[in-house]
């Protein structure tokens, strides 16, 4: 039942809104349910969950540069605002840059503490004369599925929209009380009091395209007739209990485990030929069509999220595995998501100026940081140990075969398979390693 509710039809016209008096919200499309129809959309997408988490990645970042700021504890949850940021870049990734945190405030009129909430539980309230929208509307099951919560009752909470202005949240905690007042909501998009296309809105489509064409294939295969083979028997079955124990006996046929077997049947005037007794059984191969239609979306979505494939994970054609066009590509993808990281920074800046204690910070996020995957541990001069990736130059201009190679002498070192003497004479022979690189890739006990 739910779903079928999450159902999605395509739509031309994306976020039509229609203002619901009755619960006193704008519907987040014409089913008040965008946002999760986008997110089960997201889930069954290899390439776009795939996509979503990258982007979410270099949103992140390396975290806020400023250490005071990333460890500073911010809820009672103990959650400090790295992890705000860790749990809000979700969203940010899902929403084209837009995300909800609920902030707490003090008798004084202050900010107190930030929680992440789920953008897909708020809906915008309704506008004003001159559309301003003054609060949000929270649910957790606006679908109305019945097996979601143990509660199935439409509760909709109301929050006021944030507005950090001292002198306006003690007027709201003098008409509400304090102990009933629920905080304020600061919910970010792009265009204020306007809801998120989701990221990925172009090809959404081509998101449920690729969740279909999985769901097609495991059915084709779970209730598929898998046979390889029809056997015709020289005769007729003796009975209908016969004829139905046959029929019963087609479901080994089926699946995955019925790939290749033979079907029988009965020849009931045993007038075959005895060539003619086996045929072959073909079925509808939809392999090829797929492949082109797979293809065809997995580019339309990686231009929509403007990924190279190096971020993806895709080899190029030619297999080379080439460190210094990765780090081109984290270069490009850090300055394409650097609104996104310049937005948060801007957005916790306004939070904090209204913050119970004294915050001095730019709250700029540090990009991300391309690293090879191999470190070493050097010493800085306070004595402190601190790790730092090791460009290893001689795997620039290793290909995919050659690097995976490498890493299966290792696997094999590991393993017990070879000694280390073995696997060092393999890396100095097939890769020119030196004795120093060797030692990084071959660690042993004694080395820590």
């Amino acid at each position: 039942m739910g779903v079928q509710l999450l159902r999605y039809d395509p739509d031309v016209k994306r976020l039509r809104t229609f203002i619901d008096r009755t619960d006193g919200i704008q519907w987040y499309t014409k089913n008040n349910l965008y946002p999760q129809i986008v997110e089960s959309v997201r889930d069954r997408s290899y390439t776009i969950k795939s996509a979503c988490g990258n982007l979410a990645k270099f949103i992140r970042g390396e975290g806020f540069e400023d250490k005071s700021l990333a460890d500073l504890v911010v809820n009672g949850k103990g959650q400090t605002m790295n992890q705000i940021l860790k749990m809000l870049v979700h969203d940010a990734a899902t929403y084209s840059g837009s995300f909800v945190v609920h902030l707490g405030v003090n008798g004084l009129g202050e900010y107190n503490s930030i929680s992440v909430w789920p953008l897909a539980y708020w809906r915008l309230g309704l506008p004003d004369a001159n559309g301003d929208v003054w609060d949000y509307k929270y649910n957790s099951n606006w679908e109305q599925d019945p097996y979601k919560e143990l509660d199935n009752s439409k509760k909709i909470y109301t929050y006021d929209k944030f507005n950090p202005n001292r002198e306006y949240i003690l007027e709201r905690l003098d008409e509400n009380g304090f102990f009933n007042y629920s905080g304020q909501v600061l919910y970010f998009t792009p265009l204020e009091d306007q809801y998120p296309l989701a990221t990925f809105d172009s090809v959404l489509d081509q998101g449920q395209t690729q969740e279909e064409i999985g769901l097609f294939r495991l059915s084709s295969i779970q209730n598929g007739l898998n046979a390889g083979y029809i056997f015709s028997y020289p005769g007729k079955f003796e009975d209908d209990q016969k004829a139905y124990q046959f029929k019963q006996g087609l479901d080994p046929h089926k699946g995955g485990k019925g790939a290749g077997s033979v079907i029988v049947i009965e020849d009931e005037g045993g007038t075959r030929k005895a060539a003619d007794l086996i045929t072959p059984l073909t079925v509808q191969n939809n392999d090829k069509i797929h492949e082109f239609i797979s293809r065809d979306d997995k580019n339309s979505i990686m231009e929509a999220f403007s990924q190279p494939k190096g971020i993806m994970g895709i080899f190029p054609e030619s297999g080379m595995f080439n460190q210094e066009q990765l780090e081109e590509e984290y270069y490009y993808y850090n300055a394409t998501t650097r609104e996104y990281r310049n937005d948060i920074a801007e957005t916790f800046k306004k939070v904090f100026a209204n913050w119970h204690q004294p915050v001095q910070s730019d709250f700029k996020i540090k990009e991300l940081q391309y690293r090879t995957g191999v470190s070493m541990t050097t010493t800085t001069p306070m004595g402190q140990p601190a790790t730092e990736p090791v460009v290893n130059e001689h795997l620039k201009n290793l290909s995919g075969k050659q690097f995976q190679a490498v890493q299966r002498i290792v696997r094999n070192f590991n393993k017990g398979d070879l000694t280390f003497d073995q696997a060092a004479d393999m890396l100095k022979a097939g890769y020119n390693m030196s004795d120093d690189q060797v030692k990084i890739w071959l660690v042993t006990e004694d080395d820590g």
